[in-house]
């Protein structure tokens, strides 16, 4: 494998991309820490597991922002509630059905229509080009954000909203919300456990 992003780490990078591989399967840092030191031998503190995250998931970002993807004409748009800074905000996401690829997502206050305008806007912007069909639930706030984006006289991209067929038509961007939940669980988790190393330096300062 390529040893770029790896220069000078002292561990090899197949312990790297392990610890990266069981954190976005939702181990906690802790648990990760304890693998490692279990099945490896490794005394490595956590801090280092979410420095790490840190650095690999910028590189990734690089290297996703390169790529075009060749889109089918199937995408799919659905929102979630998330808490950001202790304040309840919406976020869309936009995926490409044939080859799952997430092309939007972007976080709102509200989700009324120029809320919505927004992901479709952005997922044209960055497919190249429009779908020939667009699915989203039954939100009143798509189809006014769909004629302003999409539509046009010769119906090349036709939509289907529809609160009863959300569960089979949308369910792959719900599969993609379950993973964002469980993620945030283990954000959270992260957060405490960070809140708790700044608490111990805080308390070696003072002594």
């Amino acid at each position: 494998m390529p040893n770029e992003g790896f220069e000078g780490m002292k561990y090899d990078p197949r312990v790297v991309t392990i610890t990266l591989d069981l954190y976005f399967k939702g181990v906690s840092l802790h648990k990760i820490e304890d693998h490692l030191k279990q099945c490896y031998s490794l005394d490595i503190d956590h801090s280092a597991v979410y420095r790490w995250i840190c650095k690999y998931a910028e590189i990734i970002e690089a290297y996703i922002a390169t790529l075009e993807p060749e889109l089918g004409d199937i995408w799919h748009t659905d929102e979630m509630k998330v808490k950001i800074g202790g304040e309840w905000r919406w976020l869309w996401n936009v995926m490409d059905e044939k080859t799952r690829f997430h092309l939007v997502s972007i976080i709102t206050k509200t989700r009324e229509i120029e809320d919505a305008k927004k992901p479709f806007r952005k997922a044209k912007e960055v497919g190249h080009k429009k779908p020939k069909l667009m699915v989203t639930d039954g939100l009143q706030s798509y189809k006014k954000a769909f004629n302003s984006g999409f539509y046009d006289h010769h119906q090349s991209c036709k939509h289907i909203a529809d609160v009863a067929l959300q569960e089979s038509l949308n369910n792959v961007l719900e599969r993609m919300h379950g993973t964002i939940r469980e993620r945030e669980k283990i954000r959270w988790s992260t957060f405490i456990e960070l809140v708790g190393l700044s608490r111990i330096a805080w308390l070696a300062r003072k002594e």
